[in-house]
């Protein structure tokens, strides 16, 4: 099941590399990630310009933290793809994430009129 994200909300996110065992290990000087979404209108990117180890497990050690942003179009599965090249000029397998934008808290209503007909 994907991730929701109602369309006010952001949700923090680190990225961590791992080993071939999939533990989490050090990034190494030069390592570097890119994160996309498929969907600006529905999701954005808006990486720390300092990573933050307080968005990590106690232990782990990011390559990259920030936040996802849940914006105004409303979309059941938004991709956000995140690319990792190594200091050495690997670049990994891409990896796909699937987010949910759903509707916020209801905050007003409207009334909605269909189209005069005869009485």
């Amino acid at each position: 099941m994907n991730l929701q994200l109602q369309d006010e909300q952001k949700v923090p996110y680190y990225y961590a590399v791992t080993d071939a065992d999939g533990n989490a290990d050090v990034p190494s000087p030069g390592d570097s990630v890119s994160l996309s979404s498929s969907d600006t209108a529905s999701l954005t990117i808006l990486p720390d310009a300092v990573v933050d180890p307080t968005k990590a497990p106690a232990g782990v050690t990011s390559l990259q933290t920030g936040f996802l942003i849940g914006e105004s179009k409303l979309q059941v599965g938004v991709s956000v793809t995140s690319t990792l090249v190594l200091a050495n000029g690997t670049v990994v397998p891409p990896q796909v994430t699937l987010i949910d934008i759903v509707a916020g808290v209801e905050a007003g209503g409207g009334l909605n009129l269909g189209v005069p007909v005869s009485q």
